[in-house]
């Protein structure tokens, strides 16, 4: 027994340098060296986009502004229609407005439903958890209930949901909405 490692040791250590001295030898290094000038031409030709640090970093940061550049060119294509439209009678113009002012408030609404919303959830005994991911999405808490759930079972707290009612809110993270289940 002895002797037969031995001899498949050295085996191994014979293939690793011949595996070596393969590599070594006869690995051309195949890829070109080019400078950064010479990448980005060949990376467009690819159709991809080639952006510098800061252009990255205004992009990104950027993300949140747009919604604000969005509405604001919206209210000035409004304005536009509003000049360039013909002139309407003074009961057409008030219906209008009035519509837009409806927007403007259900828009509010949206913003303000977007913002933390706190809801009373009854847990009853027999529930699984997939239900009360599905509860939590009806009520908006979350965004996906199976990601949630899963999020349960791969934590552990599937096993540990106590019964009553808790208090969530959209803001919470998926570990405070566990704990808040489980406690």
């Amino acid at each position: 027994m002895k002797q037969l490692v031995r001899y498949f040791s050295l085996g191994l250590i014979t293939a690793g340098i011949v595996m070596l001295v393969g590599v070594y030898f006869t690995e051309k290094n195949n890829a070109e060296e080019l400078s950064v000038d010479q990448m980005i031409p060949r990376l467009e030709d690819e159709g991809y986009h080639v952006l510098d640090n800061k252009e990255y970093i205004s992009m990104t940061i950027n993300t949140g502004e747009d919604k604000e550049l969005e509405k604001e060119t919206q209210e000035e294509e409004d304005k536009k229609e509003d000049s360039e439209a013909p002139e309407l009678d003074k009961g057409d113009q008030d219906e209008k407005e009035d519509s837009k002012e409806e927007s403007k408030e259900e828009d509010k609404k949206e913003e303000q439903e977007e913002s933390a919303k706190t809801v009373v959830i009854n847990v009853e005994s027999g529930m699984h958890t997939s239900s009360i991911s599905d509860l939590l999405e009806e009520n908006k808490i979350i965004k996906e209930s199976s990601e949630f759930n899963e999020y349960l079972i791969d934590n552990d707290y599937h096993l540990k949901v106590q019964l009553g009612e808790v208090e969530v809110s959209s803001d919470m993270s998926f570990y405070e909405l566990a704990e808040a289940l489980t406690n």
